[in-house]
């Protein structure tokens, strides 16, 4: 009985730490410094032509190395980790108590965000989008 219990206590300290680090951002520029990694071969310049399409527009649920990323919501590609920790992120600073811990809580809610246009900006030529040129990328980023 005595391991059940050390389990379960070792499993809320676990889960008390990652709510701890999505409120202080920490998971969110860990999760962001990972894709930027991975998936943009370490320059954060190339996020707004990664092609997001092609990871929300799977499917099946089949588990993926890019549900790190992208969850296995396939219904809502604005309710993913990658755009909640960008989010979380770059508005900080804009509401009091937004944090990728409040995203997964609904506190504030990503339904309304556009990834594939209006995170960006309107795209003026092939790789050059309203947003990122009149702003650049956050330093945060």
């Amino acid at each position: 009985m005595e391991d059940i219990e050390e389990r379960l206590k070792k499993y809320r300290e676990e889960k008390e730490m990652l709510r701890l680090m999505k409120a202080n951002g920490t998971f969110a520029i860990d999760l962001i410094n990972d894709f930027v990694n991975e998936k943009l071969q370490g320059d954060i310049d190339q996020l707004p032509y990664y092609d997001f399409s092609a990871s929300f527009n799977r499917y099946d649920s089949r588990s993926t190395p890019d549900d790190k990323y992208f969850g296995v919501n396939l219904n809502s590609p604005n309710d993913t980790p990658i755009v909640k920790a960008i989010l979380s992120l770059v508005f900080k600073d804009a509401w009091d108590e937004l944090n990728y811990d409040a995203l997964d809580y609904l506190k504030y809610r990503t339904c309304k965000v556009n990834p594939f246009v209006s995170l960006f900006g309107i795209r003026l030529t092939e790789n050059n989008y309203k947003a990122v040129s009149k702003f650049g990328l956050s330093p945060v980023l």
